[in-house]
């Protein structure tokens, strides 16, 4: 017997449609809907491109993903559910496999989310 279904699924259904991010206050955990967006977002080779542009104009490597993740992500994008630390990491590790170095903490370009980033090196 499913005694909450209906209820949790209208209580999900409110906050989806109040527009309000309804992501855990605390760092996703790497099975939730935000970070497995991040991840398959950062799978795709428009955004590797993107990230690998930025780390060549001598930018954090991150500023070539934070645009596209502001556009995914909206509201669930940001420093109030560690977000912009998971991209980070993640694009560390993509950069890392790429036989980059780090190079260093540099800031990011004006209406970026995440403040400052990794700069990388080949």
């Amino acid at each position: 017997m499913n005694t909450g279904g209906t209820a949790g699924e209208e209580l999900a259904k409110l906050i989806e449609n109040s527009g309000l991010p309804y992501v855990n206050p605390t760092c996703p955990s790497d099975n939730s809907p935000t970070t497995r967006t991040i991840d398959d977002m950062i799978a795709t080779e428009e955004v590797r491109q993107a990230i690998f542009q930025a780390a060549e104009q001598g930018l954090p490597a991150l500023a070539g993903f934070d645009p596209l993740l502001q556009k995914a992500l909206g509201a669930d994008y940001g420093k109030h559910n560690m977000t912009t630390a998971t991209a980070g990491d993640r694009v560390a590790q993509l950069m890392r496999s790429r036989g980059y170095r780090e190079a260093g903490i540099g800031p990011l370009p004006k209406g970026c989310v995440a403040r400052s980033a990794m700069l990388w090196v080949k």
